[in-house]
């Protein structure tokens, strides 16, 4: 594993930007907090967004933990491996490939949507390097294979493009489509930016539903919020 620092608080920045160069991808990820003996707590977007999604998050909690987030394979600055579909596997190891890069023992976690299903195969697979794991608007197992087939085969024929008006819908209520317009549209932006094969190779792990392991395993606390 190589990685490139795209920016440091040494350059003037209040944040660190990197990329970690895996052997079949790279992961874009970025570090606020100034404080090295805070806690981490580790960001993991959506199906369809980038790091950005958690901007109005960071000023806040970047004064009491070190956070990281990274754009998910195929989404963001991250690029995607060949060929999709992914395994929650592949992308819960995304995770611990940046926590060994950046000698990280242990962190708290907080995934939404497809960031939570990786949350929960992290707290199955590898919860002795997680105190605290948050899947936020989640489940199991999210939609059916039916669902997750149809979806793709229309990015296939139609690109990301054809699915805004339906993502709009249903992440943004029409009060707050008209109230926060800017919002909305840079998030919409980051969707359509995302890769093809991105998106459908997180659609594929979408399908699956994380694998169980014995209860005496299991080293962290979850909390789910709908």
């Amino acid at each position: 594993m190589r990685m490139t620092l795209l920016s440091s608080p040494e350059d003037g920045n209040t944040a660190i930007t990197a990329y970690l160069n895996l052997p079949t991808h790279r992961l874009h990820y970025r570090i606020d907090g100034a404080d090295t003996s805070a806690p981490w707590l580790v960001f993991c977007n959506s199906l369809g967004t980038d790091v950005h999604m958690w901007d109005p998050q960071i000023a806040e909690l970047s004064q009491h933990f070190r956070v990281l987030r990274y754009d998910c394979r195929g989404h963001g600055r991250s690029s995607p491996p060949p060929p999709p579909p992914y395994a929650l596997s592949d992308l819960g190891n995304d995770v611990i490939a940046l926590l060994d890069a950046l000698k990280i023992e242990r962190a708290h976690f907080c995934g939404l949507s497809i960031g939570g299903l990786t949350g929960q195969w992290l707290g199955v697979n590898a919860s002795h390097r997680f105190d605290r794991i948050a899947v936020c608007a989640t489940a199991a197992r999210i939609g059916t294979a039916e669902s997750w087939m149809a979806r793709i085969e229309a990015v296939k024929a139609d690109g990301l493009a054809s699915l805004i008006a339906a993502t709009a819908e249903r992440w943004f209520t029409p009060e707050f489509r008209t109230v926060e317009p800017g919002v909305v549209q840079k998030v919409l932006d980051s969707f359509v930016a995302t890769t093809v094969d991105g998106y459908n190779g997180c659609c594929g792990s979408g399908r699956r539903r994380p694998a169980r392991g014995p209860p005496t395993n299991r080293q962290s606390s979850t909390c789910h919020i709908r």
